[in-house]
């Protein structure tokens, strides 16, 4: 990974979600699947999927689940907890990386405040020139 943001111009942002192994339950159907011959997937823990963003300038709310990362205002309530955390990172525009270490900046606090955003008819969609949506994940930051 690190050799990937070498080579990317400051100012440079990395999305990136994976699945984590904080489910006893979700640990042991993977297991399972990784027996069946199956190209293997190794879970991550949340504190290592954080070190993906070691030297950026995490954007709110930092490393958290996917569920938790800016969800929209829904009128079936909060999304459920899943397994899968992800963030985003900004490359440095100027000076040295950023000192603290992104793994220390994970984040297990309570679900953040819901944005709001209109719900129903009168939503208008992404334009189609924008990035793919993932469990709640808005682009660009804000």
């Amino acid at each position: 990974m690190r050799a990937l943001l070498d080579g990317l111009p400051a100012g440079s942002y990395l999305a990136l979600y994976d699945g984590s192994d904080t489910s006893p339950a979700f640990k042991a159907a993977q297991q399972v699947y990784n027996q069946t011959g199956a190209a293997p997937y190794h879970l991550r823990s949340p504190q290592r999927i954080a070190q993906f963003f070691d030297g950026l300038e995490l954007v709110e709310p930092g490393v958290v689940s996917c569920s938790r990362w800016r969800p929209e205002p829904s009128p079936l309530g909060p999304d459920p907890e899943v397994e899968t955390f992800g963030g985003i990172g900004r490359k440095p525009v100027t000076g040295p990386a950023v000192p603290q270490t992104a793994a220390g900046a994970l984040l297990t606090a309570p679900r953040p405040a819901r944005r709001g955003r209109p719900a129903g008819p009168g939503h208008q969609p992404a334009p189609a020139s924008s990035p793919p949506r993932c469990a709640g994940w808005t682009w660009p930051p804000k």
